[in-house]
């Protein structure tokens, strides 16, 4: 009974976090048509680089709290009194390193910045970004329904001001406005929600510094993961131009299969360190196996689909001035497996066994690889050479993390079940491609490549399934057929 309780609660947390990795994808996709004609891609690529460079002192702020508080609160969420010990002793620390940062940031504005104005009003997002921001108290008691809820409303309300005020380029500062305030409204909200679930208490100074190893740990591989994720967008604009960072911007607002992903991973982090605290390896491994294959199987096929739709779309959402955002897409979603696979490696089996020095390595490794690639393709091939760099670097930390793991997990015995999957992504792509020469760039030849392509893979999928007796998927897929047939 309790195990059903448990996947029950997986189930609905899963649809809940996949809630929100959803709005945080669809709608920039919804807001960047709006912005690609009223703002230009040379303004995107000005807040592309004002943001990416800011965030840089949010992460340090943050200090890898998600991760570690998350984890931490899992693990004491049975036992009322431990749990405001707990939670007093993280934010109490998370407090005094936002207000160090804080200062360091105004710093770096006024002194330092190419755009002190813009930066300035970022101070905003610091402020809701790290220093008030207790999202991990949530995820580690399981509250997704709590946080999806509340992202959604936040974000459209966002939108919502921006399609209203965001008129032309002379806006960017109101556009900055509403999204540094976004965060911040969110960390307001997460303090009033948290009433009635902890309280502070009165904590020893050593003791809540004494979680600064932990967050340490886990701040290093979140910073460099950051780091070569955002690196590409500050070399961009510092090796070529704002409009080519407009473009490569732009083409990652297209990547929502990275999202399915970190959802999925996001709601089982405190269920494995939960099943770690109370020795349950049978099922952490049987839920780890599971996770790989859902993981590798979803990012395939939404992955490898943004991949063959990427011409169309690109021209369709933004016009034809970003038709080159395309070739982006195409190679940059041909990523999103190995990005699912390590994400899943990293936050579901490294965190919760607490094997952090293999995500920091590899990570720091990748930061190195992609500055390197960087340093050398965007200066000749701008905005395309960011894409390759990310899609070799990508690679790279995948296959060093699986060497590093592998008497542990094998993530060759995922890659042996679900290859398949793989070569069905290749023949989608190559057919859709073929479409693109047939039909009109508009909003109905985008939906008939998106169908074409479901269609393609799904029925690939299925004759596989029954061909080969994989019971797994199928019987999921024939449950949801049935249900909509009741």
């Amino acid at each position: 009974m309790n195990e059903q309780k448990s996947k029950n609660k997986i189930k609905l947390n899963f649809i809940w976090q996949l809630g929100i990795e959803i709005t945080n994808m669809m709608l920039p996709l919804i807001t960047s048509p709006i912005l690609s004609r009223r703002l230009g891609a040379e303004s995107i690529g000005l807040y592309s680089y004002v943001y990416s460079i800011s965030y840089y002192f949010v992460i340090v702020a943050v200090l890898g709290m998600f991760q570690y508080g998350t984890r931490e609160i899992a693990l004491v969420r049975d036992n009322r009194d431990r749990l405001n010990q707990k939670f007093s002793e993280l934010f109490f620390a998370q407090v005094f390193i936002g207000v160090i940062v804080l200062g360091a940031f105004l710093f770096y504005s006024i002194f330092l910045s190419r755009y002190p104005s813009l930066f300035l009003i970022e101070l905003i997002s610091l402020v809701g970004s790290s220093l008030l921001l207790i999202n991990w108290l949530f995820a580690g008691l399981e509250e997704f329904k709590l946080i999806a809820i509340k992202t959604m409303i936040i974000r459209i309300i966002g939108v919502i001001l921006i399609v209203l005020l965001v008129q032309t380029s002379a806006d960017l500062p109101m556009y900055f406005l509403i999204m540094a305030a976004e965060p911040l409204m969110g960390a307001l909200v997460y303090i009033y929600l948290a009433r009635g679930k902890v309280k502070l208490v009165p904590v020893d100074f050593k003791a809540s510094f004494a979680h600064l190893r932990g967050m340490v740990l886990l701040f290093v591989p979140v910073l460099t993961t950051y780091l070569y994720s955002s690196m590409d967008k500050v070399m961009l604009g510092k090796l070529s131009t704002m409009t080519e960072l407009g473009f490569y911007e732009n083409a990652t607002k297209a990547l929502i299969a990275k999202n399915l992903a970190t959802a999925l991973s996001t709601v089982l982090v405190p269920r494995m360190s939960n099943l770690i605290g109370k020795n349950n390896n049978r099922k952490f491994d049987e839920l780890m196996q599971k996770s790989l294959d859902a993981v590798l199987l979803l990012t395939v096929a939404f992955g490898f689909g943004t991949a063959a739709i990427s011409s169309v779309f690109s021209v369709v959402f933004w016009g034809e001035s970003f038709a080159s955002c395309g070739s982006l897409i195409l190679i940059m979603s041909l990523t999103i497996p190995a990005y699912g696979l390590t994400y899943v490696i990293n936050n579901q089996f490294l965190v919760p066994l607490k094997k952090e020095t293999i995500y920091i390595w590899a990570t720091a490794l990748g930061v190195i690889f992609n500055f390197i690639f960087n340093y050398i393709m965007i200066p000749q091939y701008a905005a395309i050479g960011a894409s390759i760099a990310t899609l070799i670097t990508q690679y790279l930390v995948l296959v060093i993390e699986c060497i590093a793991i592998r008497k542990e997990l094998s993530i060759v015995s995922c890659l042996k079940r679900n290859w398949i999957y793989v070569l069905f992504g290749f023949i989608m792509i190559i057919l859709i491609k073929r479409l693109d020469v047939f039909i009109n760039y508009s909003i109905l030849g985008l939906l008939i490549e998106v169908v074409a392509g479901i269609l393609i893979f799904g029925c690939l999928s299925i004759c596989y399934w029954l061909i080969s007796g994989e019971k797994q998927y199928l019987n999921i897929f024939l449950g949801a057929f049935k249900k909509k047939n009741m």
